[in-house]
């Protein structure tokens, strides 16, 4: 009796210790992630593929053909924006005999980034 007593005492003063830390005010939680899949279907999959063209050319690798990401991100935001002042912009839209892309003001960097880093590091389905 005498040690059971002892022990509870020993892990009441030992779980004072082991505490889990309450979340402070000012703590900013950690980001949630993007699912690029999920992304990629709602937005892209009815005209992209990632590995080959379709009615749209296939993604994976396509932000390394732009001068550089904010172009890009511009052209998924508004493409016949960016066509009017952007000669690869051009040379796609007319390559695909002038089909307008959807606008896609609503898609952050970040999910865009997601979306293409998902076709970038997704295996075909054959």
């Amino acid at each position: 009796m005498f040690i059971c007593g002892i022990m509870l005492l020993a892990a009441a003063a030992c779980s004072n210790n082991l505490r889990v830390k309450e979340p402070v005010a000012n703590e900013t939680a950690a980001a949630p992630l993007i699912d690029g899949q999920k992304l990629f279907k709602n937005k892209f999959a009815q005209c992209h593929k990632c590995d080959k063209d379709m009615s749209g050319p296939a993604l994976k690798g396509t932000m390394d053909n732009w001068p550089d990401n904010k172009t890009f991100y511009a052209f998924v935001r508004n493409s016949q924006e960016v066509i009017k002042t952007n000669a690869y912009a051009k040379a796609l839209y007319k390559k695909w005999m002038n089909t307008i892309m959807p606008a896609y003001p609503e898609l952050s960097d970040k999910e865009i980034d997601a979306i293409m880093d998902w076709c970038s590091n997704t295996q075909p389905v054959r």
